[in-house]
Parts: C-alpha cells; sequence; structure tokens
C-alpha cells in the first residue's frame, strides 16, 4: 500500500468524508483529494495532525511497519481529537437553517442525557457538560 492509500485509509476508518477530514487537519476537500490521488504531496503540517488526532503512528504511514494507529492512554491525545471532532461538528450545525441545528442540538442533548442515565451519571457527566457547551446545547 503506497502512502496516499495509507491516508485515505485513516480517513475511511475514521467514517468521515473529505470535507470533514480535511476540517480536522485543517486542508481543503480538494487537498484531501489530492493527497489521496496522489497528486499532492502530504505536507509536514499535515502529518503531525494527522498524528496528534486520529493516533496514527508514523513508522506505519511512511514505512508501512507495525500497526496504523499508537494505544496509548494519553488524555491530551484523546482530548485533541475529542476537540478537533466538536469543532467540526459545531461549524457544520452552523451552516445549517436555525430550525435544523436546534433539532440536531436538541437529538444530541437528549442522546446524551439517555446515556448518563444508563451509565448512572458519573462516567460520562464531565463529558456530557463540555459537549453541550461547546455545541450551544
Amino acid at each position: 500500500m503506497q502512502l496516499h492509500e495509507r491516508f485515505k485509509k485513516i480517513r475511511k476508518d475514521q467514517k468521515l468524508s473529505q470535507t470533514a477530514f480535511g476540517k480536522l487537519l485543517g486542508v481543503s476537500r480538494d487537498a484531501v483529494n489530492n493527497i489521496e490521488h496522489s497528486r499532492a504531496r502530504l505536507a509536514d503540517e499535515t502529518v503531525v495532525k494527522l498524528a496528534t488526532i486520529f493516533n496514527v503512528d508514523l513508522n506505519w504511514l511512511f514505512l508501512e511497519r507495525g500497526e496504523p494507529y499508537l494505544k496509548t492512554n494519553d488524555p491530551q491525545a484523546e482530548d485533541a481529537a475529542k476537540n478537533a471532532a466538536l469543532s467540526v461538528v459545531s461549524e457544520l450545525l452552523d451552516q445549517l437553517p436555525d430550525s435544523s441545528a436546534a433539532l440536531i442540538r436538541n437529538m444530541c442533548a437528549e442522546y446524551l442525557r439517555s446515556q448518563e442515565k444508563k451509565i448512572g451519571g458519573n462516567s460520562i457527566s464531565a463529558g456530557y457538560d463540555e459537549v453541550t457547551d461547546s455545541l450551544e446545547i
């Protein structure tokens, strides 16, 4: 598998569109498309974001050695990924008509409340506050 194919694999593993993937990495959808089709080089800054946000093992990315993702319990890496994803979701919601955005925000709030009840309130209550604040729920 070549570098551009491994780059695409990461996006597909995350179940992201080229647009959403690009937003997380700070590049355009066209840039993602060009990288995936080997028409553009993977910039160093994008590699750093890829490794940071998605916990990609650079040995795998460049040399195809080992596994695609690092195994870590690094809370900072998890927070960076979560914040990047919430930022994209928030931007996408801002592009919707107010009534649609409000409906989606309410659905998210209800889902998070139901999960909090299932788990007993402690495990995700802090996460619930963080998500609702960032999405303005």
